[in-house]
């Protein structure tokens, strides 16, 4: 695994950690990491019935996966990019992102993934101990969802 650190690179303005509204060109996207505490929580339950550990909530993940969330939602489609590239100034070893879009809650976004082995394995994945989770709204919802140690 390499060692990685996540850049935030905040176009038009600051965005905060729960709810922002960012400007990229002439698009507003509003982003949230709300529900990042309800992710830790159900990822955690279901690693422990596969005998792992839990995994915690990182605000700097959070900020992360809220620039994921809104390129994406930008874009109108689901594409990791250049995610070593994204990775440099947090000092954070990041090993595996997941990304959806549809799904209305974060249980169902965690159940997809599930559902697909290789998110499933991501969530699944020994050494990561914090998570980041944002969702941006742009007429449907998009999700991303940072796993590091």
């Amino acid at each position: 695994m390499n060692r990685r650190a996540l850049q935030l690179a905040i176009i038009g303005g600051v965005c905060g950690d729960l709810l922002a509204a960012c400007s990229f060109g002439s698009s507003n996207i509003a982003t949230s990491s709300t529900d990042a505490g309800a992710a830790a929580a159900l990822i955690s339950k279901y690693r422990a019935t596969k005998g792992l550990g839990p995994v915690n909530v990182d605000a700097r993940l959070n900020a992360a996966a809220a620039d994921q969330a809104r390129t994406i939602a930008q874009a109108g489609s689901l594409s990791h990019g250049n995610f070593s590239g994204r990775m440099s100034t947090l000092d954070v070893e990041v090993a595996a992102e997941n990304l959806s879009w549809g799904p209305k809650t974060i249980a169902e976004v965690i159940q997809q993934w599930r559902e697909s082995p290789e998110h499933n394995r991501n969530m699944l994945g020994r050494s990561y101990t914090l998570i980041g989770l944002a969702r941006a709204d742009a007429g449907r919802r998009y999700w991303a969802l940072l796993l590091a140690r």
